[in-house]
């Protein structure tokens, strides 16, 4: 079975289940089960051959066959951006599935992951916390960077030491990648999943000027970039999304177009990246609060791009770079 089966595969059996909760939770206990397995397994295998993979704990879907699955551009990331960075072989894991495998180093790369799984054995380059009170599992075996002064003010809470080295890996993406249109004339609008189905975003479909951006629903990994370089600015929901958008000097708000109620303290990671870059007092803007579009246009035109430090984030970097990258 091939990629493109085992993906058709699987969309007709997510149809068959999100109507009938008895077998939603069969599914995902099933899931669970088999992928947990599959990894372990896989794990065994290596050790036996003697391989050399390093291994990358993300927030990553993978199939059942253990294929990276497109579902979130910005976890997704983690696949394309490092096997492009490094000659390094890296086999992206869901942090979860090597559980029952403790004693394997391990890297902890893009994500809110920092308190998701145990950290023992692990090597945190980039990643950051999704609160500012995680319930931290097992100690770091080094951090090497974080993805702002935020998230090293956890570790240093929980007394992990952690240096004041800050960046988002996805920042990285530019020295490996040089769209060839930049600055378009669109309006880019980069909704949070939940807010794709939304009035609001229903409405802005309808405007020419406007490029709807989904971070869920692409072929190749450059093409989320290519979307957002071809815009005037970005108005974005979504961290990747203003990450990618700093990172290319587009000008860009952080935006809220529905209230996202959860539990977790939803703006700590943003904040976290925008310090990370100098922003010491980013803003997010309700949309829903009435701001006019007048206003929006006023504050991406007062936007200043924020400090990147490429020679630190490059400095950290735990493998071997390619080539050019090394100089």
């Amino acid at each position: 079975m091939n990629w493109k089966e085992e993906d058709l595969l699987l969309e007709l059996i997510k149809k068959m289940v999100k109507s009938n909760k008895m077998l939603t939770k069969g599914y995902r206990v099933f899931y669970c089960l088999f992928s947990t397995i599959f990894w372990n397994i896989r794990f065994f295998f290596d050790r036996l051959l003697e391989q050399k993979e390093i291994y990358g704990c993300c927030f990553v879907f993978t199939t059942l066959l253990g294929r990276v699955r497109k579902n979130n551009w910005g976890d997704d990331l983690n696949e394309y951006l490092f096997t492009e960075l490094t000659l390094k072989k890296i086999r992206f894991v869901p942090f979860n599935q090597l559980y029952f495998c403790p004693n394997v180093e391990r890297y902890s790369l893009i994500g809110s992951i920092i308190g998701d799984f145990n950290l023992d054995n692990t090597i945190i380059y980039g990643s950051g916390a999704i609160t500012s009170n995680p319930e931290l599992k097992g100690r770091p075996k080094k951090v090497l960077s974080v993805r702002g002064p935020l998230t090293r003010d956890v570790l240093l809470k929980n007394g992990i030491e952690c240096p004041p080295i800050y960046g988002d890996p996805a920042l990285l993406v530019p020295l490996i990648y040089n769209p060839q249109t930049k600055f378009g004339d669109k309006i880019g609008v980069i909704p949070h999943y939940r807010t794709l189905e939304s009035n609001w975003i229903e409405s802005l479909k309808k405007d020419n000027e406007v490029l709807i951006i989904d971070m869920s629903r692409y072929e190749k990994w450059t093409d989320i970039i290519d979307s957002i370089v071809r815009c005037k600015m970005i108005l974005s929901e979504s961290l990747h999304g203003l990450i990618i958008a700093e990172s290319y000097r587009i000008p860009s708000l952080w935006v809220e177009f529905i209230p996202h109620n959860y539990s977790w303290e939803w703006e700590f990671k943003f904040i976290d990246f925008y310090k990370s870059i100098g922003k010491n007092n980013p803003k997010c803007y309700k949309i829903y609060n009435g701001y006019s579009p007048e206003e929006i246009l006023d504050k991406t035109k007062k936007w200043i791009p924020g400090n990147i430090d490429y020679d630190s984030m490059i400095k950290a970097f735990p493998f071997e770079l390619k080539g050019i990258l090394k100089k």
